[in-house]
C-alpha cells in the first residue's frame, strides 16, 4: 500500500482510498443509505405512538442500572412502553401527529414512555420513582393531543388512575346509599 505523499505511482496512491472505503462498508450493510438504515427505527417509534393517548419524555441521565431496571419493570406492569431513542428519530416519527409538539423538549438524553390506555400512568410512575431517585427529570408530555411542560407533567402525576377514581366513586355512592358513616 502506498500513500500519495510517499512518491509512489498514481495507480498505487488511488488504491488506498478504495481499500479504506471497502473496509468501512464491509462492517455495515453495503450500499444502503443512512436514511434506509434508520427507517425501521422510525417505523418502530411510529408503532409506539400509533393509538397512544399519552407520550411522556424524561431525562434519565444518572440512573443506575438497578434503578433503570426497576423503573422499566414498573412501567411494563402498568402497560406503558418505555424506550430510549435518538431525538431526531422521535421527531421524524412524530411528524404530522399531535406528538410533534414534543420537539421543543427533545434535547439531550431522552427516554420515551407511551401509554395507550391510561393517560397519566407514565407520569404517576415517573413521579413516584423520582421521589427516591431525583436524577430522573420530566421534560414534557403530550396527553390526548395537548402539550404539557415539565411542571404540568408533575401536576398530571397527581391525578389518580381511572380505576382508582371509579373505585372512589363507587365507594362513596355505596356508602351514601346505605347511609354508612
Amino acid at each position: 500500500m502506498c500513500l500519495a505523499f510517499s512518491g509512489c505511482s498514481e495507480e498505487e496512491s488511488l488504491s488506498f482510498p478504495l481499500i479504506l472505503s471497502r473496509k468501512i462498508t464491509e462492517g455495515g450493510k453495503q450500499g444502503m443509505a443512512k436514511v434506509e438504515l434508520k427507517q425501521p427505527i422510525i417505523d418502530e417509534i411510529k408503532g409506539f405512538l400509533d393509538g397512544a393517548v399519552a407520550a411522556t419524555v424524561v431525562d434519565y441521565r444518572g440512573l443506575t442500572v438497578a434503578e433503570d431496571t426497576e423503573l422499566r419493570k414498573a412501567l411494563r406492569e402498568a402497560g406503558v412502553q418505555y424506550k430510549v431513542f435518538k431525538n431526531t428519530l422521535i421527531k421524524r416519527a412524530a411528524e404530522g401527529t399531535d406528538f410533534a409538539q414534543l420537539d421543543v423538549v427533545l434535547d439531550g438524553p431522552t427516554a420515551l414512555a407511551v401509554s395507550k390506555d391510561d393517560a397519566t400512568a407514565a407520569a404517576r410512575i415517573f413521579a413516584k420513582f423520582a421521589k427516591t431517585s431525583p436524577k430522573l427529570e420530566f421534560k414534557g408530555a403530550v396527553v390526548e393531543g395537548k402539550f404539557y411542560d415539565a411542571k404540568a407533567v408533575q401536576a398530571l402525576a397527581e391525578i389518580p388512575s381511572r380505576e382508582e377514581l371509579l373505585g372512589r366513586l363507587l365507594g362513596n355512592t355505596y356508602k351514601d346509599y346505605f347511609h354508612w358513616p
